[in-house]
């Protein structure tokens, strides 16, 4: 067997290794993002600067260290799938 097979091979092995952890990982219930008590699902969000009424960015208050009201949190926004546009014959 070749040198590059063997890396080949061994990348293989890895992305195979890799894919089970990932699965095991995502059954563990340890880590599952279903919240038992209620059962719904968390969202994922982003940190996205915080605006007031009129678009404009606020600022952190410096009287309040342990919480910075210049960023709050978002739901992840999905993309939606574009629709698929029939060519003309």
């Amino acid at each position: 067997m070749s040198s590059v097979n063997k890396a080949f091979a061994q990348r293989a092995k890895e992305e195979k290794i890799s894919n089970r952890s990932y699965l095991y990982n995502k059954i563990n219930v340890e880590q599952k993002d279903i919240n038992l008590t209620t059962g719904s699902h968390t969202e994922e969000t982003t940190l996205v600067r915080a605006r007031d009424e009129k678009g404009h960015y606020v600022k952190d208050d410096l009287s309040t260290p342990d919480v910075n009201e210049a960023w709050v949190e978002k739901p992840k926004v999905k993309p939606k799938a574009k629709k698929k546009v029939a060519k003309k014959v």
